[in-house]
């Protein structure tokens, strides 16, 4: 499954969700699936189901929370390009 949702997600975050309510939604479970459904209204945001999806959603919204949004989209950059296979060497490294 890929992870490329999370770009939009954090755009949506950072655009269309206040400071109180990212922070109010990483404590109350009624916040969280409330700032769910608006990221999940941009039909570009496939967030998974699923405790993986709640769980990557929760640490997308600690971002924007905790950084600036320059800062919070280098982050995650950072995070899924430790994520993505490297390439194979080509010829006969080892």
């Amino acid at each position: 499954m890929t992870d490329e949702w999370m770009r939009p997600a954090l755009a949506a975050l950072i655009d269309h969700v206040d400071d109180a309510d990212a922070r109010r939604a990483l404590t109350d479970p009624i916040a969280f699936a409330a700032v769910r459904a608006q990221v999940e209204s941009d039909r570009s945001v496939g967030v998974p189901g699923g405790e993986r999806g709640d769980n990557l959603l929760t640490a997308l919204m600690s971002l924007r929370v905790k950084f600036p949004p320059d800062e919070a989209r280098a982050k995650l950059e950072s995070n899924l390009a430790m994520r993505s296979p490297s390439p194979r060497p080509v010829g006969n490294a080892r």
